[in-house]
């Protein structure tokens, strides 16, 4: 399933932000919480196994970002069982990992784009 133009600007600005929020030490609310519960599941949907991604692709550090992503993802999964909420420092690794992986997947002006459409 291939992503729209509008999809990706939505996703990239939600890494973004998300990462600038839990980096900067932004109080995080119940909404923000809910909001990330759903990208999260959104996005585990849409990637099974982060291993699989890009399998064409033999770059040592993608395979290496997949795989470190597949385990945070893993590891969000399983905290989000047992507790409803966020675990936030690997959930910011987590978004730090998927942005390798977004940014990587675009071309330089498809992320110069969405940096002007974000105002970076």
């Amino acid at each position: 399933m291939e992503l729209t133009g509008e999809q990706k600007y939505e996703n990239y600005l939600t890494l973004q932000r998300s990462i600038q929020n839990l980096r900067s030490g932004a109080q995080v609310t119940p909404e923000w919480n809910d909001h990330h519960l759903k990208f999260f599941t959104r996005v585990r949907a849409f990637f099974k196994n982060f291993n699989d991604v890009l399998m064409d692709d033999d770059s040592e550090e993608l395979r290496k970002k997949c795989s470190e992503l597949e385990v945070l993802a893993q590891y969000n999964e399983q905290f989000i069982a047992r507790n409803t909420f966020i675990d936030y420092s690997a959930y910011r690794l987590f978004l730090d990992r998927l942005l390798y992986i977004a940014e990587y997947t675009m071309g330089d002006d498809e992320i110069t784009d969405l940096m002007e459409k974000l105002g970076m």
